[in-house]
């Protein structure tokens, strides 16, 4: 689903820093497509996804489970952007691996978050997928507020994909469809970037970006949220 993946990317466009660490790299498919030019630091908890990472690319790849604290370079250095691409929803205690993202932050610095939306849809494919949740926009937003994150956006996205995900998960309660991931990534993708001027009640995902504040400046935790975003 390369068009997919290209357009998770390009909902970040406006947020990308210098410095780049992301959260579960997975086999690089989102890793390829960050910023030319910055410095990237990859991670992943799977043996031979790193092993395939390392071989891909020249970005530091480090082996770590998120839950836990984090390997001391990582821990020694402050990243201008975290990013992470439906991985929380698979993390039993997000709430650690965001604290621990909050302390590996500069001040200023910003998280870039992608995961499935609205439990309502829970079924078979997540359950395939080792889900332990689907995520609520006002919910998580909370959690990040609680966790001293300010709030730049949170938005529904990618429409049809709730529906597709709802009828193959929830009522022919399939485990899982390739032939409709192609299907899907060729016909409606292209659709999906016209989203960017529409405020969705619901959507099959959530992207949020949230920033660590920087208290040398005026800006209050939590208070640059705008519902209408």
């Amino acid at each position: 689903m390369a068009g997919y993946s290209r357009w998770v990317m390009n909902m970040f466009k406006d947020y990308w820093g210098k410095d780049i660490l992301e959260i579960g790299s997975g086999i690089g498919t989102m890793s390829a497509l960050l910023p030319a030019g910055a410095s990237v630091t990859l991670t992943e908890t799977d043996p031979a996804y790193i092993s395939v990472l390392r071989k891909k690319f020249d970005f530091p790849v480090y082996r770590w489970d998120a839950q836990n604290p984090p390997p001391r370079p990582l821990s020694s250095s402050g990243f201008d952007v975290v990013f992470t691409a439906n991985v929380l929803e698979h993390i039993p205690d997000h709430r650690a691996v965001l604290k621990s993202i909050f302390k590996l932050l500069r001040p200023g610095g910003r998280l870039l978050i992608y995961v499935p939306a609205k439990q309502i849809i829970f079924g078979t494919l997540d359950q395939a997928l080792g889900h332990c949740r689907r995520y609520e926009k006002d919910e998580f937003i909370k959690l990040l507020s609680d966790l001293k994150f300010s709030i730049i956006t949170a938005r529904y996205c990618n429409l049809p994909g709730f529906f597709g995900w709802w009828v193959v998960g929830k009522i022919l309660r399939l485990h899982r469809s390739r032939l409709l991931a192609k299907v899907f990534d060729i016909i409606f993708t292209p659709w999906l970037y016209f989203e960017e001027r529409l405020s969705l009640p619901f959507g099959q995902n959530l992207i949020v970006v949230a920033a660590k504040p920087d208290h040398t400046s005026s800006h209050t935790p939590g208070l640059s949220y705008h519902p209408s975003s």
